[in-house]
Formats: C-alpha cells, sequence, structure tokens
C-alpha cells in the first residue's frame, strides 16, 4: 500500500517537474524575445516618466488612503460615543458596523504605510527630480499612518476592553492573541495558516520572475538573495514555532 503511494507520488512530481521545465523554458524563450521587442523600449519610457513623477504619487497615497481610513475612524469613534442599543439585534448591528469600519481603518492605514515605503524607494533615483521633497514627504507621512494605525487600535480596545496589549510594546502580538477568545483566536490561527500557504507559492513565483527581471532589466543577483532569503525565512520561522507546543507536550503541526 505505500509502495503503491510512494510510486504514486513520484509519478506525479516527474510530470510536474517536466511541465515545469517545459513551461520555464517556453518563458525564457518568450522573455528573450520580448527584451528584443519594441514593447520593451516602450515600458523603459514608462518607467522613466513614472519616476519623474513619482513625488506626485506620494502625495496622493496619504490623501486617499489616508482620508479614507480617517473617515473610517471617525465613523467608528462616532458609533461607540452615540452607541445605546436596547435589543439584541441592534448590539449585533452595531458590533457589525464598528468591525466594518474599525477594520477598514487597520486595512488602509496598512495599506497606505506599505505603499508609502514603496514609493518612496521607488523616489531616491537620478530620475526623481524632487527627491529632496520626497524624502521629506515621507519623513512626514509616516507618522500621519502610524497614528491613524494607533488611534484604530485603542479605539477598538476601548469598545472592548477585554483586548489588551500596549501596540509600542514588542509583546503587543502575543497579548493581544491571547486577550481574545477562543474563536477569535481560531480564525486568528486559520488566516495565518492560509497567509503562510500563500505565500509559499507567492514567493516561488516572485523569485521565478526575480531571475527574469535579471536578464531582462539587468537587475544583478541582490534580488533573488533577498526574495530567497524572505522565502527561507518565512519557512523557518514557521517551522520554529510548529515546535513550541511539542516542548508542551502538546502535539505539533508537523
Amino acid at each position: 500500500m505505500k509502495s503503491s503511494k510512494m510510486t504514486g507520488a513520484i509519478g506525479k512530481l516527474a510530470t510536474a517537474m517536466i511541465f515545469g521545465a517545459a513551461l520555464g523554458m517556453a518563458a525564457m524563450l518568450g522573455l528573450l524575445r520580448f527584451i528584443e521587442s519594441p514593447v520593451m523600449a516602450s515600458l523603459d519610457g514608462l518607467r522613466q516618466g513614472f519616476l519623474g513623477h513619482v513625488f506626485w504619487f506620494q502625495i496622493a497615497c496619504p490623501l486617499l488612503l489616508g482620508s479614507s481610513a480617517l473617515y473610517m475612524l471617525f465613523k467608528a469613534r462616532n458609533l461607540l460615543k452615540n452607541y445605546s442599543a436596547h435589543t439584541d439585534e441592534e448590539g449585533e448591528a452595531f458590533e457589525m458596523f464598528f468591525h466594518r469600519y474599525s477594520a477598514g481603518a487597520l486595512l488602509l492605514t496598512t495599506f497606505g504605510f506599505i505603499l508609502n515605503f514603496i514609493l518612496f524607494g521607488l523616489s531616491v533615483d537620478p530620475l526623481n527630480p524632487m527627491i529632496q521633497q520626497s524624502i521629506v514627504l515621507f519623513i512626514l507621512t509616516c507618522p500621519v499612518f502610524a497614528l491613524m494605525e494607533l488611534g484604530a487600535i485603542f479605539l477598538i480596545q476601548k469598545q472592548d476592553p477585554v483586548k489588551k496589549g500596549d501596540p509600542m510594546s514588542f509583546d503587543f502580538n502575543r497579548n493581544w492573541i491571547e486577550s481574545c477568545d477562543e474563536a477569535e483566536q481560531i480564525t486568528i490561527y486559520k488566516a495565518a495558516y492560509k497567509t503562510f500557504s500563500f505565500m509559499k507559492t507567492a514567493l516561488l513565483i516572485i523569485f521565478i520572475l526575480t531571475l527574469y527581471a535579471k536578464f531582462a532589466f539587468d537587475g544583478g543577483n541582490l534580488p533573488i538573495v533577498f526574495v530567497g532569503s524572505i522565502w527561507l525565512l518565512q519557512n523557518m520561522v514557521f517551522f520554529a514555532n510548529s515546535e513550541k507546543p511539542k516542548k508542551a507536550g502538546v502535539p505539533g503541526i508537523c
């Protein structure tokens, strides 16, 4: 029985490797033709145009995402301030809308914070004629997103005093999860595992794209090292954490 399962697994692995090799070869040949095509010159022109105006994208990021997050924060705060449910239905409606606005504010501030870093990294380029303004704008907008994220967390803690943890402490994540009830913890753990599974595939694809970028855009080896290091680090952290329950006598997941 085990032998037949192993044989089947080997057959599937061999098929996947052959298919992957064929797909990779076809993609490489297509890439080489793409590099020599006029489209490549057009993309380079778009890149130069974007970097020449990246400062305005840096302004648009906090204006759009920041203002939207601030709007949701005020909506959540007003809901909490005027909360006076007299029935279970009213209480459920309040929780639904409060969660929608507070979670939306957290999501937008996180996206804005990350996008702010990405745009700043792109702005530090000789093609950007406003590089000094870009640096100043980055320094000014990062604390704004951070303060809005803190505001959302404090608002959630005010609505649910059971939620513990100081956002400025290194133990915040641990304290927050420990203060969640069992259903919330299961939701968090499921989301974390699904994210880990997704990132395994995503990092493989990104790693392949960095290989292509090395040839297409003369990206060098550093992006490959960075992506590979993140890929390796993610798996090391996951498996290290999966072994911790075993030390306490609890079955691990591996």
